[in-house]
């Protein structure tokens, strides 16, 4: 059941108990639906499930909440959502793979010459520093999207294979925004290094850098609990607060949501893709001077 707490009125009970089903009006449009959908995609948007929701109930009443709020209709109230006793416990992700491909792909970032033409061998100090970018995409494909609370952001672990590289990454990223994360870690290869060249000849090396490419598609399991609040507001004014704690009635299973003996969840579907330095060497090749 959903709660509505009428704050500052006269004349209402102040614990109003209302059982609401979604309904359409003038205010919903297609382009921002609370799911929004296609053959292969499906993402329930947090914000838009949640006022959506206050709407209908303001609607079913509509004349008296009207009459609660100075005469101000729906359209006319600045909506806030209060996310601070709603709760998201997400799952370690699931992932179809954690298998890197074994050939990994080289590129030299760093070459220098050595050429010695007298007859005695010479000795150079070989000293440089690069830097590489590791990147990684994360992309949601189907799943939830909450972009007015950080708290509520879906995290999702990277695989061990990834992690374990020493490329840069956290172990983990939330997506805060939309369906897609992008990160870029940078990464110093550094060398110091005495080569020797011998008499009438020269010497070439070669700072290789190896890269491993990974990619893979991850399910996570959030569990959400908890309660959250809507504050309708007028000229900074609070008019009237809902407080929804049977997070139920609004993620539903028309929405994508599920429900077992830990709670209510939803799975989220994406897929991960990294590029990584895993490894460094000089690579020395050696060429007679021509006389």
């Amino acid at each position: 059941m959903s709660m509505t707490t009428l704050k500052n009125i006269t004349g209402f009970i102040n614990s109003d108990r209302d059982s609401v089903e979604l309904i359409s009006d003038g205010h919903s449009n297609s382009k921002n639906r609370a799911e929004k959908s296609s053959s292969n995609m499906s993402v329930a948007y947090i914000d838009e499930l949640i006022e959506d929701y206050a709407r209908a109930l303001f609607k079913s009443r509509d004349k008296d909440y009207k009459s609660i709020c100075k005469g101000n209709g729906w359209s006319d109230l600045t909506k806030t959502i209060d996310y601070k006793k709603m709760r998201v416990r997400h799952c370690k992700p699931v992932y179809d793979s954690e298998v890197i491909p074994k050939a990994p792909k080289s590129s030299v970032l760093f070459s220098s010459q050595f050429v010695n033409d007298t007859n005695y061998d010479q000795e150079y100090l070989l000293r440089t520093e690069r830097k590489t970018t590791s990147t990684c995409q994360i992309n949601i494909s189907d799943g939830y999207v909450c972009e007015k609370s950080g708290d509520l952001s879906l995290e999702v672990q990277l695989p061990g294979v990834v992690t374990e590289a020493a490329a840069g990454f956290r172990h983990e990223y939330s997506v805060e925004k939309g369906l897609s994360k992008s990160v870029e870690e940078e990464m110093t290869w550094s060398i110091e290094s005495n080569v020797k060249v011998q008499g009438m000849s020269r010497t070439t090396a070669d700072l290789v850098i190896h890269e491993n490419q990974y990619s893979g598609k991850f399910e996570i399991k959030s569990y959400f609990s908890g309660k959250v609040l809507v504050h309708l507001q007028k000229d900074g004014n609070t008019l009237v607060t809902f407080e929804f704690s049977d997070l139920g009635e609004i993620f539903t299973e028309k929405k994508g949501f599920r429900k077992d003996d830990q709670g209510i969840y939803r799975i989220t579907k994406g897929e991960c893709k990294a590029r990584f330095g895993i490894e460094q060497k000089i690579e020395l090749h050696q060429y007679p001077l021509k006389n």
